[in-house]
């Protein structure tokens, strides 16, 4: 706690989380992950269902963030319902990470693109 003389800065919750992004296919998984206050995103491919390749990247890419800031570092993690259904929301939320799990027809599509 800052004495009366201090001010304390506040830590915005975008400088202590991880994001990670998550794209389910038969094939492969493509995860999107940007560490706390980068405007980079890192992509990297798994193999379908390699829940451990998975818990392992974020961990890894949670530790070099959380020793960068020198504070603890919270993962955020989404992906849409859909190939894989919601095992893998509860998988990730058994390792203490914070998952979203997004309804494809409540993403917001411009039809004219298509």
């Amino acid at each position: 706690m800052p004495s009366h003389d201090e001010v304390a800065t506040p830590v915005s919750l975008e400088d202590t989380t991880l994001h990670v992004a998550i794209e389910l296919s038969g094939k492969s998984w493509v995860v999107g992950v940007k560490p706390p206050g980068s405007g980079k995103v890192g992509l990297h491919v798994l193999k379908t269902s390699d829940t451990r390749g998975l818990i392992a990247l974020i961990e890894r890419h949670r530790k070099v963030a959380s020793d960068k800031s020198g504070s603890a570092v919270r993962a955020l993690s989404c992906f849409e319902a859909g190939f894989e259904g919601f095992w893998l929301a509860r998988c990730l939320d058994m390792n203490g990470f914070e998952t979203i799990v997004l309804d494809p027809s409540s993403l917001l599509v411009n039809r004219k693109a298509l």
